[in-house]
């Protein structure tokens, strides 16, 4: 099923952000990214979890519509719902695993858009260097099943 991003976003802040550890812009950003990627690299691009085209802002990639409600939120830092005109759709049990591998890979880092953009070769650096507004997806694709591959060979 494919979800607007704000409700993927919505999922990790309630699931894992709280009062005393709140999630950053930056968290919340990457860890939708990522289940974007990842869920295009184990679907084969076949579907998508998210249904708007990634854009690539100056500072990252972001969806649209979730970045025009962390702009009305007003906030830094977030434990409770982003405001979601788009409206929070209910994720699947299958897909709430999905989000919490995601979390499970990611959660620990307290930057971790440095590793999703800032990096050499990522899909947003790419797309950036050569003035793209919208990333690709088959790039995002492609770097996430790379990184599937790369993954599966080192553990054969």
């Amino acid at each position: 099923m494919t979800y607007n991003p704000t409700t993927i976003a919505n999922y990790f802040i309630t699931t894992y952000g709280s009062v005393n550890l709140p999630l950053n812009i930056s968290q919340v950003v990457s860890f939708t990214y990522y289940a974007y990627g990842w869920y295009l690299a184990f679907s084969d691009c076949k579907t998508t979890l998210i249904k708007e085209p990634l854009l690539c802002r100056p500072e990252h990639a972001t969806f649209s519509s979730l970045y025009e409600n962390m702009i009305n939120s007003r906030v830094l830092s977030y434990y409770k719902k982003l405001p979601n005109p788009q409206g929070n759709q209910k994720i699947s049990a299958e897909d709430q695993r999905f989000l919490d591998r995601v979390w499970n890979t990611y959660g620990h880092l307290s930057c971790p858009s440095n590793l999703a953009f800032f990096q050499k070769g990522t899909p947003w650096k790419e797309a950036k260097a050569r003035g793209l507004r919208i990333v690709p997806m088959l790039e995002v694709y492609q770097h996430f099943k790379a990184k599937l591959t790369k993954a599966e060979n080192n553990a054969a």
